[in-house]
């Protein structure tokens, strides 16, 4: 019986890097914890693989157990030839474009995604390649439906995966490491990997972010449909006089939508690849309970791409949050016509 398995999060994540590191160490340091997250993002095969080939570099290589082996054990894992992530990211590549029709064209086009942490749209890719429109759109739609890339609601297109992105943009720029790398080219590759995996894999939170306070600066007493808020009811749209990133004076407390006007809603967003549960909705509503203690009160909504815990959606009606999914919150868009 084949199970689809999710991403893991933040405490699912620390589970399997404790239990795999444990082979190592009596006590794994949060830290370490902390960076296995921060590289694989939650992906369960990648979080084996990571920590394997830490385990292998503090038994064989004595190397310390630390953030700085973590990611050094990332990049051998995705670079070298020999690496699980790099081999997984291949044949995913491989067997997904064996569905798609020609070869040159659907390569090139994901040769010249990999290079741009934003995405690009139609037009831009077409540019590029100097191809029409057209075609690149016959390609484009062949590459979503073998789940290679995404289409944002501004019509951008990026990969489904930031590692398979930097796999192939690494893949490409004919950078493959045939075996172990001197320490000094090492901490070099490292230090431009992780500079270049954080700005692909923030560029397309920051980018939904951004959407949605301009979404929230176009509402002017429209009434929506309560499903698509989590709610039974019909819900009238407050007119908001400015839209803000809020983060508290001692950095506690992050808000990344904080709307003012009519009323006041605080708004947070998660655009990744597993559902939210319910303790970041109670993150959310102990931020709401901040800012009444500032004498703000606020409503919470929640927005999340890939949905919420049965126990995320029983909290959310209990304590009144606002819910989105990624289907709920492209019909706001089109409501509001943004």
């Amino acid at each position: 019986q084949m199970v689809a398995v999710g991403l893991f999060g933040r405490q699912d994540c620390a589970t399997l890097a404790r239990n795999r590191l444990m082979a190592v160490a009596d006590t794994v340091p949060p830290d370490v914890l902390a960076t296995v997250y921060q590289v694989t993002r939650g992906h369960p095969f990648y979080i084996y693989a990571t920590c394997m080939r830490v385990i292998e570099n503090v038994t064989l290589l004595h190397k310390p157990l630390t953030p700085e082996t973590v990611q050094e054990a990332f990049t051998l894992e995705t670079l070298g030839s020999t690496g699980r992530i790099y081999n997984l990211c291949r044949y995913v590549f491989e067997q997904s474009l064996k569905n798609v029709r020609g070869e040159t064209m659907p390569r090139a086009i994901l040769q010249v995604l990999a290079q741009a942490p934003g995405g690009m749209s139609l037009t831009e890719i077409a540019s590029r390649l100097k191809r029409p429109s057209g075609a690149i759109r016959q390609v484009l739609n062949w590459l979503l439906d073998v789940v290679l890339i995404d289409q944002r609601d501004d019509k951008t297109y990026v990969f489904q995966d930031a590692v398979l992105q930097i796999w192939v943009a690494y893949y490409y720029s004919g950078l493959q490491l045939t075996g172990l790398p001197n320490q000094r080219l090492l901490n070099s590759l490292v230090a431009e990997l992780m500079e270049r995996y954080e700005r692909v894999a923030q560029e397309l939170g920051l980018v939904k972010e951004r959407q949605v306070r301009e979404l929230l600066q176009r509402f002017n007493g429209q009434v929506i449909d309560g499903d698509w808020f989590g709610l039974s009811k019909a819900v009238q749209l407050p007119v908001f006089d400015r839209v803000k990133h809020l983060v508290s004076p001692d950095g506690q407390v992050e808000i990344d939508a904080l709307a003012e006007g009519s009323e006041c809603w605080a708004v947070e967003i998660k655009w990744r690849g597993r559902l939210s549960g319910r303790k970041e909705l109670e993150r959310l509503v102990a931020n709401v309970d901040w800012l009444a203690a500032q004498g703000q009160p606020a409503r919470a909504w929640y927005i999340s791409k890939s949905g919420f815990t049965s126990d995320a959606l029983d909290f959310a009606h209990q304590a009144g949050v606002m819910v989105s999914d990624q289907k709920g919150i492209e019909q706001i868009f089109k409501c509001i016509g943004a």
